[in-house]
């Protein structure tokens, strides 16, 4: 996949989320180098509940892309936690991905992915390495604060998913270390201007120019 889609950098303002035209935003939206029906736009989407509201909401997101590129896209969401009963009624099985569920998008979308728990359980304990997409979907949807409490912990592609997630934690960690430490230095200084100001003030010899310079 790497090697056919790019992410577009000129729509993602700051993010790694594009921006629609109309103000809204995908999660991740990668674009194939040729666009054809082979090779279409792809949308990924990370939602904890997915219910009506939120299709809704995906469906605009498939509008914006075709408005785009002019070829309707495929959609897969990752739903971390809960899909609604409603929602789940329309489910149906995807020939394509057997881990996901399909529902029905004849008119916004060639097709619309959704990887649940659920979804991937019978496709966990299996011989060999998980397939990646599920191995993603359980890093996902397990959120488990360590590998070891998952089910197939020895995992290639988990075992690099929770590296990377633990790299990533470290270097947000030690950005917060630094800010804090940032903000003790400004709170040290004020603090003892403060000192500074108050022993001028109670010092009845000191001139008036010399307290508001303290100031």
């Amino acid at each position: 996949m790497s090697n056919l889609f790019y992410l577009p950098h000129a729509n993602r303002p700051g993010t790694d989320r594009i921006e629609w035209a109309n103000g809204t935003r995908s999660d991740l939206v990668l674009i194939p180098d040729v666009i054809n029906d082979e090779q279409r736009p792809l949308i990924i989407e990370f939602q904890k509940t997915v219910d009506k509201k939120f299709i809704k909401r995906a469906i605009s997101y498939c509008l914006q892309a075709s408005s785009r590129y002019g070829i309707d896209p495929v959609i897969l969401i990752f739903c971390i936690d809960t899909v609604a009963e409603s929602t789940e009624e329309k489910f149906e099985n995807s020939v394509r991905l057997p881990c996901c569920a399909t529902i029905p998008c004849d008119f916004w979308a060639e097709e619309c992915l959704i990887l649940s728990k659920k979804t991937i359980k019978q496709h966990i304990n299996v011989e060999g390495s998980l397939n990646p997409l599920i191995a993603l979907g359980m890093f996902f949807t397990y959120q488990a604060s360590a590998i070891t409490l998952l089910p197939r912990c020895e995992d290639p592609t988990l075992v690099f998913l929770y590296e990377v997630a633990k790299k990533s934690f470290q270097e947000m960690q030690n950005r917060d270390l630094s800010l804090l430490e940032e903000l003790k230095n400004v709170y040290d200084t004020q603090l003892q201007d403060y000192k500074n100001t108050l022993s001028t003030i109670q010092t009845e010899e000191e001139p008036l120019h010399t307290i508001t310079e303290q100031i």
